[in-house]
């Protein structure tokens, strides 16, 4: 009986013993005030052929927007980030230098744009971004952008009405009406049957007392890892269409009837690529559509006339052939870069004529007739009938 107890005591006891052993406590964890937050991060090829790691790191002031010890001379002017710098043989070993001059544990986890320049992209991206895919904390969905000059200098540059340049990219990536490359993405493409792919092409532009904004005016070409061109601002927006990515986009159209311009704004855009093989023979049939509405009539026309808004529909659709012939003059004709998908598109109808071209799909690309077949519908003229200042006689 007693025996019985005692093991019995031991029991209870030890239920509430055994549990407290496998609470091991935080013993690694990392205080927030020993993390460096990276937001961004840019690569640069140095003069001495080394690589230069740029980092963006989270500073925020202090009360009385007082700047954060360190933060003087490393961000723009009213940033709350400050931008710091090492080199290496490799993005890995600048990482470790950095990290050497840091009192602060740097963090990946909260980096969502990733900035490489020019010159970095036309020698190769693959061991870059091999590098970044390995690291637990990088995430696969970060924005990547190529930059026409230095990374570093983009992420100095102020951030007009964000708190600093990587918000601004970043909610930049999240308009609809811009390219947008993720890293994983990108590797995806890079390993796919065709291997090319565009990227968001960045610059800074000028702005109002002498200051500098980063802005997304195009894309950077890539065959495989390489960057091989880039194309305008206005052919990315054909590019986005194509891709069914484009929310909405602004045109001025010219009518033969009168010397002023109709802006029309074109939403619910809409593309399909239609493949065909017959013989030797391959073509490709883009067919779009979109419907818009008339948001400036500075022509003495009334667009009440659907005379006038025949031949406006018909002007827009040339526009949109235009841009998209400028297109395919870069990216097929001139750079031999697939990143239409019009391979994909052949591959998903004639799977088995497509395993037998795959190995030369890049001879087949180029010789590949685009046809179009595009139809714009004008919805809505706005609230005015006829045009705004001009009396009726003044009127067609």
């Amino acid at each position: 009986m007693f025996a019985w107890r005692r093991y019995s005591t031991i029991f209870r006891y030890g239920w509430i013993i055994l549990p407290s052993l496998l609470l091991s406590g935080c013993w690694d964890r990392i205080e927030v005030n020993d993390v460096a937050v990276i937001t961004a991060a840019g690569i640069d090829a140095s003069d001495d052929n080394l690589v230069e790691l740029s980092v963006q790191i989270f500073a925020p002031k202090e009360q009385g927007n007082q700047q954060v010890a360190g933060q003087a001379g490393n961000g723009a002017s009213g940033s709350s980030a400050i931008v710091q710098s090492a080199k290496g043989k490799t993005v890995p070993e600048a990482f470790f230098r950095l990290q050497g001059q840091m009192t602060r544990q740097m963090f990946w986890g909260q980096c969502n744009v990733f900035i490489m320049s020019e010159t970095v992209a036309k020698e190769g991206i693959r061991g870059n971004l091999d590098y970044l895919l390995r690291q637990i904390y990088v995430r696969g969905n970060s924005h990547l952008f190529i930059s026409h000059g230095k990374a570093k200098s983009m992420l100095q540059q102020s951030a007009s009405m964000e708190r600093n340049s990587a918000e601004l990219l970043n909610k930049l990536s999240e308009n609809g009406n811009i390219l947008k490359m993720a890293i994983g993405r990108i590797n995806n493409r890079m390993i796919s049957d065709v291997r090319d792919s565009t990227v968001p092409w960045i610059r800074t532009l000028p702005m109002s007392k002498g200051k500098l904004v980063q802005s997304a005016v195009g894309a950077a070409i890539f065959k495989k890892d390489k960057m091989v061109g880039h194309i305008d601002e206005k052919q990315t927006e054909g590019l986005l269409w194509m891709k069914n990515e484009m929310k909405e986009a602004l045109l001025n159209v010219k009518l033969p009837e009168s010397d002023g311009l109709i802006t029309v704004r074109l939403y619910k855009m809409k593309t399909n690529l239609i493949p065909r093989i017959k013989g030797n023979e391959w073509s490709m049939t883009i067919k779009g559509f979109a419907e818009d509405d008339i948001v400036m009539n500075a022509t003495n026309l009334q667009m009440g006339n659907p005379v006038y808004v025949k031949e406006l529909e018909k002007e827009v659709e040339q526009q949109l052939i235009r841009t998209l012939d400028r297109l395919l003059q870069q990216v097929q004709h001139k750079m031999n870069a697939d990143v239409l998908d019009f391979g994909e598109t052949f591959h998903r109808k004639y799977p088995k004529q497509w395993q037998k071209a795959k190995d030369r799909w890049h001879d087949i690309y180029p010789t590949v007739k685009v046809d179009y077949d595009l139809k714009v519908v004008v919805r809505r003229p706005g609230k005015l009938i006829s045009p705004a200042g001009l009396i009726e006689q003044e009127v067609k």
